[in-house]
């Protein structure tokens, strides 16, 4: 079982969407569509099926430019709830080829729906 979150149906209403512009550091357009985009993919990897909550990391130690993380958290399993779902990932055997091959192909197919193209 799954706890609704704020903004979900069955949670508390999302305070950060409800806030004016004014209550930020910063906004701009160009944060806008990165939000978006972000859902996008959130959706996406939602799309794969089991998926429960995706995880959205930012780790730059290995490279000089802007990295995001994307974990999908299979359903149904809370102690993956949170931080410790990277260090789950390291530790769990790796999904079989076929089965990667095929999510990531789902993931594609939906982003390419509402703009750019599968490279799968």
């Amino acid at each position: 079982m799954e706890y609704p979150r704020d903004g979900e149906p069955g949670g508390s209403p999302c305070h950060a969407c409800a806030a004016p512009d004014t209550d930020y550091l910063w906004v701009d357009d160009e944060a806008a569509a990165m939000g978006r985009m972000i859902v996008r993919l959130e959706r996406a990897v939602q799309a794969v099926g089991g998926i429960a909550r995706v995880h959205v990391n930012r780790w730059g130690d290995g490279g000089s430019h802007f990295h995001l993380w994307f974990y999908g958290r299979p359903l149904g399993d809370p102690q993956m709830i949170g931080f410790c779902l990277p260090l789950w990932a390291m530790t769990l055997p790796p999904t079989p080829d076929d089965e990667w091959n095929r999510n990531l192909t789902v993931i594609a197919d939906e982003l390419s729906q509402r703009g750019g193209r599968s490279m799968r």
